[in-house]
C-alpha cells in the first residue's frame, strides 16, 4: 500500500465521522514520520515531542493513538521506562479499515495484524462466557431493533445508520439492550460529549459481562458511564467497582 492509499483510507473513515480532525492530525504526522525515515516501520517517536508539535497533552495524545489502535490504523507499543520512547507500527491493511463504512463485513483480518486478532478471540470467550451463563439462568438475549429515523414517519439518516452499524459489528451487546439507541439519543449524546469519549465508553460496556442483566437503555447507561468517568478524572481516582447504571 502507497502513501497515498494510506490516507484515502484514513478518509474512509473521517468522512463517516468515526475519527476528528485531531486524531487525523495524529495519524498524519505518523505517516510524516515514517516517510521523513525512509518508510521505517516500526519507528520510535517521544511522547513529548509529538505533543509539542501538535500542541496537546499527553492524556489527550494517548486517547488519541487508542482510537487510531481501534480503527485498525496503527499498532504501538508504549515505554515502559521514561528513556524508552513508543514504537509505533503503520497498519498497511484496507480490508479492516472498510468494515467501517462498506455494507460488508470483510471475512478474514491481515495476518500482520497479530494484536487485533489476539483481541477477537479474547472477546470471543468472553461471548462463550456470557452465553453459557445466560443458558444456566434460562435469559434470552434481547434482540437487535432496527433504526428508526430522527422523527416519526422519517427514515434514519445516512450517519445513524453507520452508528448503528459500527455498534453491531464493534459492540453488539450494547446493541442488544432493551432500548437501544434512537436517533435522536445518538444525536444529542455526541452534541454533549467528544466522540472519542462515547466510542470508548461504549467499548467498556460491551466487555461488562452484567450489562444485559442490570441496564435498561443504551443512551442512559452510557451518559451515566460518561458522568462517572469525569467525576473520576476530576478526583485522580480509578473506580473500585464496574459501572452500575439506570
Amino acid at each position: 500500500m502507497n502513501y497515498i492509499e494510506m490516507i484515502n483510507q484514513y478518509w474512509k473513515l473521517r468522512e463517516q465521522g468515526i475519527l476528528t480532525g485531531a486524531e487525523g492530525d495524529l495519524y498524519m504526522y505518523l505517516l510524516h514520520m515514517s516517510d521523513k525515515l525512509g518508510w521505517k516501520n516500526p519507528f520510535n517517536q517521544s511522547n513529548a515531542l509529538i505533543c509539542a508539535i501538535l500542541n496537546t497533552s499527553e492524556p489527550t495524545l494517548i486517547r488519541h493513538r487508542n482510537t487510531l489502535k481501534q480503527v485498525g490504523l496503527i499498532e504501538f507499543d508504549s515505554g515502559k521506562a521514561i528513556k524508552k520512547n513508543t514504537q509505533y507500527y503503520l497498519n498497511n491493511f484496507s480490508s479492516y479499515v472498510s468494515s467501517y463504512v462498506s455494507s460488508s463485513v470483510s471475512s478474514s483480518v491481515s495476518s500482520s495484524v497479530s494484536s487485533s486478532v489476539s483481541s477477537s478471540i479474547r472477546q470471543h470467550k468472553n461471548n462463550n462466557k456470557l452465553n453459557n451463563t445466560n443458558t444456566k439462568t434460562k435469559t434470552n438475549t434481547p434482540p437487535i431493533v432496527p433504526p428508526t429515523g430522527g422523527s416519526e414517519g422519517e427514515p434514519p439518516s445516512e450517519k445513524f445508520l453507520n452508528f448503528k452499524k459500527w455498534l453491531a459489528e464493534t459492540v453488539p451487546r450494547v446493541e442488544q439492550m432493551k432500548q437501544p439507541f434512537t436517533e435522536r439519543e445518538y444525536t444529542e449524546i455526541f452534541s454533549q460529549w467528544k466522540r472519542d469519549e462515547v466510542l470508548t465508553v461504549l467499548v467498556e460496556m460491551h466487555n461488562y459481562a452484567p450489562l444485559l442483566k442490570k441496564n435498561i437503555s443504551a443512551c442512559l447507561t452510557a451518559k451515566n458511564w460518561l458522568k462517572r468517568r469525569k467525576n473520576d478524572k476530576k478526583t485522580n481516582e480509578k473506580p473500585s467497582s464496574p459501572y452500575i447504571t439506570d
